[in-house]
C-alpha cells in the first residue's frame, strides 16, 4: 500500500545511491566531484578485523535488526464500525483513545481509519493518542486518511522540548516534565543557565531501577557480560548498560570526548560530569539470553570496553513492542509563523510523532505537513522510519526534521524527502548510538540549508551514528545550549553525503568562537568518506587532503559514491553472510 509520492521518490533514491547514478544526480544539481569507485580503505579494515577497526558496525540499526521484513498484523479494527466517522469537525481524540486502549487490553491489532480526515485536539485541554499497549498498529488508507491536530499542544513548562505529540507512546512508562535513565549520584546544587527559551535545566530524571552490577570487565566486540545477578533478566528485555564518572576529575566523560583534554568553563555538563558522578555512558541494549545466573548474552556486541573502574551497571529498561505507524498523512492547523528559538509553540508546540520507549516497531509511509518537529525518535531501538515526506505548503519552515533523542539506539531512518526548510534535519542527541540516516533527499526551498544535526547532551554525548546518500542538507552542524556542548562523541560518519555549504567548509558550529577552537574539534573523531559539496571544493580547515589522526578520519573528500556506495548495507550483507556460514 504504497503512496504514490513514494513511487516518485524511490525512483529518485534509486538515482542517487547508484554508483554512476550519484555522479549524474550532484552534477545535475550543480555539483562537482567524480566519481571514485575504489573501496573504502576504512571499510577494508573493518571486513579485516572490526573490533580494531575505528569504523562501528550499523548492521543492527531497524526493524528486527534488518533480520526479518516489517510485518503485516491480520487482526484489523475497522474504526467506522466503532462509531468513529471521519468529515464530521468533532474532536476524536477521546473516542479514539478508548479505541486503542480497548484494543491493546486485548493483544493489539492494527486500527484501521479509512479515507477522511480525522480531527484531534480541537479545545484547549491539549488531548493527545498515546500509545501503551504492545502489538498496536495505526494504519489508513494512504495520503487520503488524514490526522489533524487543530490546536498546539505546547508545554511551556517544566521542559518546553518533551512537549508531547499528536501520536506519543510510553507514557505508562514516563512522563514529559524530564528526561529517563541512569540517575547521577550527586546533584547539581543550582540549575544550570537558561536557555534560548529562558527554562533552566536540572539533572533530575525518571529513574530507571538498577538491575545488578557487571562484575567483570568485557571488551568491545563481546557478547556477554558477567553480572553479580541475572535474576528477573530474561530474553528479549531491554536493558540500560551504563559506566559512570567514579572521580572528580570526570575520566570516563575525557575517555569519550578524547582528544579533548579540557573544557571551557561554559561546557558545564562535561565540566559536572565528575563531581556528579554522573553516568556519561548509557546504552540502551537488548538481552539475547541469559545462560547461567551470572551472565547475560546480549543481542550485538559491544561497542566499547566495559571498564571496572567505572563502576558499570546494569538498569531496567520496560518497553513496548511491535508498534507502527502507516499508510496515512498527518497535517496541522499551525499557520506559523516560524523563527528558531522564536518561542515555544513554535519551536516545540506542534509535534507530530514522538516514538517512547518501544523496541522493534516503525513508521513508514507517512507525509506529515505543517509541523515544527515532524518525528522523534525519544528511548526507543531498532524503530524503522522509511518513506517519509516532511511537507510545507505554506513554507512555513520548522525546528527539527527526524531526530534521534536520549537513549535513541540503533534505529533506521531511510527513504525521506523533506519538501520545506528545518533549523535542524536529520539528528541526534543525547545517548544515541547506532543510529542510521540514509537515503535522504532535502529541499530547502532557497532558505538556509538544514544541518546534520549533533545537538550536544545533558549527560552523555551521541556517538556511532551513520549519515549515508544525504543530499541537499548543509554543513556537519548543530545546536545545544553552550553547557551542553561539545556536539557529540567519537566515531560518528558521514558516508556519501552532499553538504551543501557554499564557502566548501564541511563542519560549522556556532560555538567555535566562544570556545576558540576549530569546528571539527567540537565533533571529535567524526568519520568522512566520500563526503562532497553541491558546488566548489570541500574541506576541512581549508583542507580537502586525506587525514587520519588524534581528531578526524577524512578519506576521498569531492568523490561520490565511494565503495561501498551504502555501508549499511554492506555491513549487513556481511554480518548476515557470517551468520549463514555460522549456521545461526
Amino acid at each position: 500500500m504504497l503512496n504514490p509520492v513514494f513511487k516518485v521518490f524511490g525512483a529518485v533514491r534509486d538515482t542517487l545511491v547508484s554508483r554512476m547514478g550519484a555522479c549524474i544526480f550532484l552534477m545535475a544539481m550543480g555539483g562537482a566531484g567524480a566519481v571514485s569507485g575504489q573501496q573504502s580503505a576504512v571499510y577494508q579494515s573493518f571486513v579485516a578485523d572490526p573490533v580494531r577497526s575505528i569504523l562501528p558496525d550499523f548492521s543492527y540499526a531497524g526493524y528486527a535488526y534488518g533480520e526479518k521484513p516489517i510485518p503485516e498484523p491480520s487482526v484489523v479494527l475497522n474504526v467506522v464500525e466503532y462509531g468513529v466517522l471521519p468529515d464530521t469537525g468533532e474532536d476524536l481524540t477521546e473516542v479514539v483513545q478508548r479505541l486503542i486502549d480497548q484494543a491493546g487490553e486485548r493483544g493489539g491489532g492494527v486500527i484501521y481509519f479509512p479515507p477522511g480526515e480525522y480531527c484531534f485536539n480541537t479545545g484547549d485541554a491539549k488531548h493527545y493518542l498515546q500509545i501503551n499497549h504492545d502489538h498496536l498498529v495505526l494504519r489508513g488508507a494512504g495520503t487520503s486518511t488524514v490526522f489533524r491536530l487543530v490546536r498546539p499542544l505546547t508545554q511551556h513548562e517544566p521542559a518546553p522540548w518533551l512537549t508531547p505529540a499528536l501520536i506519543q507512546t510510553g507514557t505508562r512508562f514516563q512522563g514529559t516534565e524530564m528526561f529517563w535513565g541512569v540517575p547521577s549520584l550527586r546533584a547539581l546544587e543550582e540549575a544550570w543557565p537558561a536557555g534560548a527559551l529562558g527554562v533552566g535545566q536540572d539533572d533530575r530524571v525518571y529513574e530507571a531501577p538498577k538491575l545488578t552490577d557487571v562484575v567483570a570487565g568485557a571488551r568491545k566486540g563481546d557478547r556477554a557480560l558477567q553480572v553479580a545477578d541475572s535474576s528477573g533478566i530474561k530474553a528479549g528485555d531491554c536493558i540500560l548498560l551504563s559506566m559512570r564518572n567514579t572521580s572528580d576529575e570526570g575520566a570516563l566523560i575525557h575517555e569519550m570526548l578524547a582528544p579533548i583534554e579540557s573544557f571551557h568553563e561554559k561546557q558545564l555538563a562535561a565540566r559536572s560530569a565528575g563531581k556528579l558522578r554522573t553516568a556519561s555512558y548509557q546504552w540502551l541494549v537488548e538481552v539475547a539470553g541469559v545462560p547461567d545466573s551470572k551472565t547475560l548474552a546480549l543481542r550485538q556486541p559491544l561497542r566499547r570496553d566495559i571498564q571496572m573502574r567505572f563502576a558499570p551497571e546494569v538498569y531496567a529498561a520496560p518497553m513496548l513492542h511491535h508498534i507502527g505507524i502507516e499508510h496515512l498523512k498527518i497535517s496541522s492547523g499551525w499557520d506559523g509563523p516560524y523563527k528558531h528559538h522564536g518561542g515555544a509553540e513554535m519551536d516545540y508546540g506542534w509535534k507530530a510523532i514522538n516514538m517512547v520507549r518501544v523496541s522493534h516497531g516503525w513508521i513508514r509511509d507517512v507525509v506529515i505537513e505543517n509541523f515544527t518537529v515532524p518525528v522523534t525518535l525519544k528511548d526507543s531501538r531498532n524503530i524503522t522510519v522509511r518513506h517519509v515526506v516532511v511537507e510545507d505548503p505554506l513554507k512555513i519552515g520548522g525546528h527539527y526534521g527526524i531526530k534521534c533523542y536520549s537513549h535513541a539506539c540503533d534505529n533506521l531512518i531511510e527513504e525521506i524527502q523533506f519538501n520545506s526548510y528545518r533549523t535542524h534535519g536529520t539528528g541526534v542527541e543525547g545517548n544515541s548510538y547506532g543510529n542510521v540516516f540514509r537515503n535522504v533527499i532535502v529541499r530547502h526551498g532557497g532558505r538556509k540549508r538544514a544541518e546534520f544535526d549533533c545537538h550536544g547532551f545533558c549527560f552523555a554525548p551521541p556517538a556511532c551514528n551513520l549519515f549515508e546518500n544525504i543530499t541537499g542538507q548543509g554543513a556537519i552542524s548543530g545546536g545545544g545550549a553552550l553547557f551542553n556542548l561539545p556536539h557529540a562523541a567519537q566515531y560518528n560518519t558521514f558516508w556519501n553525503c552532499e553538504c551543501d555549504v557554499p564557502k566548501g567548509e564541511v563542519f560549522e558550529s556556532w560555538a567555535a568562537t566562544t570556545f576558540d577552537v576549530p569546528a571539527y574539534r567540537l565533533f571529535p573523531k567524526s568519520i568522512l568518506v566520500g563526503v562532497c559539496t553541491r558546488t566548489g571544493t570541500a574541506v576541512v580547515e581549508g583542507s580537502s587532503a586525506d587525514r587520519n589522526d588524534e581528531w578526524l578520519y577524512v578519506e576521498d573528500l569531492n568523490q561520490t559514491a565511494v565503495e561501498p556506495s551504502s555501508l549499511y548495507e554492506a555491513q549487513l550483507k556481511l554480518r548476515l553472510n557470517k551468520s549463514k556460514l555460522a549456521g545461526n
